[in-house]
Formats: structure tokens, sequence, C-alpha cells
């Protein structure tokens, strides 16, 4: 059976999350972002955390099930 997909927007509560798919995602897929691997690693969980507080930006997350899967960032 498939998991159902929802998407919602991410608050400081999914740093850890969040932290770990972009990560993955900047090593996986470095010319699909303005940013690279060695600049964002260093980054505390923190300053993540505070990324996604901060407006007007919106990060949404796609979850399946409780593991995020995907993400958007509006900025």
């Amino acid at each position: 059976m498939d998991a159902a997909i929802s998407i919602r927007m991410l608050d400081g509560g999914d740093a850890e999350l969040f932290r770990t798919l972009r990560l993955h995602a900047l090593r996986s897929a470095p010319e699909a972002f303005g940013s690279s691997y060695e600049d964002e690693a260093g980054l505390s969980l923190n300053q993540f955390r505070q990324r996604l507080d901060d407006r007007p930006n919106a990060v949404f997350g796609a979850f399946a099930d409780a593991r995020l899967v995907g993400m958007a960032v509006l900025q």
C-alpha cells in the first residue's frame, strides 16, 4: 500500500527534518540551489529553525506518513 502524501508549511519544530533533507538535496543536486552543501553543513540547527520561522519566506514540506520526502521554498 502506498503512503498518503500530505503537504503543510514547515515551522521551527521541523528544523531537524528540514536540515537533513536540505543537506541531502544539496549533495545530490547542487545545481538546483543557490547555496552549497559546504556552506550549509556548518549552520546550526537553530539557524535552520530560524529560517523556517522567518517571514515572509514559506517552506512547504511533503510528508509520506511522518517522513519528510520533499520541500518547496517560496521567498
